[in-house]
């Protein structure tokens, strides 16, 4: 076994660019607010092992052998990880994990950036009309959720896929017919969709 090495895993903030204040923070794995998250340690702890947590340089948790010094036992999983329960936008920051021997030696640093974001909730569609000079009729449907942050939109009509991934859609009166235009929200950590709906641009007769 390598005596040291170090393993970097960026994880969760409030956003892709993070609460932890910094704007170029880049994470790779995401946690919602309010939820239960673990994070991972790569390398499992053995029983006469020293396991250190820090979150922002502070001492979270600190375990000699089968002895926590600071925190709760329930804090880490079996294997050294770390458990965060009821996630807050407070919880974001940097997390570190030391491990070392008995005889002191170091086995491992982990550092971990942490983000959260809020679940998306359950999009709704708005739909407006709009006609040209020359009398073209064209539909526009308009996504509208909260939070927008770091939200991604897709496009459904009649179930199929739409190439648009924007927060609205205009189609052509004719394009959209008696079909039904569904609008799915996501983050890193949830999705929602819509309930379908039609347009009433012309009147059903005239189709």
């Amino acid at each position: 076994m390598v005596d040291a090495f170090i393993v970097s895993v960026l994880l969760i903030c409030c956003s892709i660019t993070s609460c932890t204040g910094n704007p170029d923070a880049v994470c790779d794995k995401f946690a919602p607010a309010g939820g239960d998250f673990t994070l991972p340690l790569p390398v499992k702890v053995d029983a006469t092992d020293r396991l250190k947590w820090k979150r922002n340089k502070e001492n979270i948790f600190n375990k000699i052998g089968d002895s926590v010094t600071l925190g709760k036992p329930e804090d880490v999983s079996e294997d050294g990880s770390l458990k965060l329960r009821s996630v807050s936008m407070e919880t974001a920051g940097t997390y570190e994990a030391e491990i070392h021997t008995k005889a002191g030696k170091i086995r491992g640093t982990f550092k971990t950036v942490l983000c959260v974001q809020e679940r998306v909730n359950k999009p709704t569609i708005k739909m407006r009309c709009e006609s040209d000079k020359s009398g073209h009729k064209t539909v526009i449907f308009t996504c509208s959720v909260t939070p927008v942050k770091g939200v991604s939109f897709r496009w459904h009509q009649n179930g199929k896929p739409l190439k648009d991934i924007g927060v609205s859609v205009k189609r052509s009166v004719e394009e959209v017919g008696k079909e039904r235009v569904t609008c799915t929200v996501s983050n890193s950590v949830s999705n929602m969709s819509s309930e379908a709906l039609g347009q009433d641009c012309i009147k059903s007769g005239e189709l």
